[in-house]
């Protein structure tokens, strides 16, 4: 199957589009990536410079702790978790 029929074929489906596929669509995205306040960076890619920011967005995709290695946050308090716990595992 021919990718154009196959592209076609997923959009009729629902897929999301992969892209702008026009000159316009793809002028409409540069235009609302420059509104992201990011620095254009040559390859159009917009996102965190900064490694505060790099920490910050690495935490996006987080949808559970199953696996991490530590069980609060550094932006949390150890001592309320505990307390949080405890009272958990009374009422359990």
């Amino acid at each position: 199957m021919s990718s154009i029929l196959r592209i076609a074929a997923s959009r009729a489906n629902g897929a999301k589009s992969r892209g702008p596929v026009t000159v316009a669509g793809r002028l409409a995205s540069l235009a609302n990536s420059a509104k992201s306040g990011v620095p254009f960076r040559g390859s159009g890619a917009t996102g965190a410079i900064t490694p505060e920011g790099r920490a910050i967005s690495s935490q996006n995709a987080i949808r559970h702790g199953i696996l991490a290695e530590s069980i609060v946050l550094d932006s949390e308090s150890a001592e309320r978790f505990s307390e949080v716990l405890s009272t958990l595992q009374e009422e359990l």
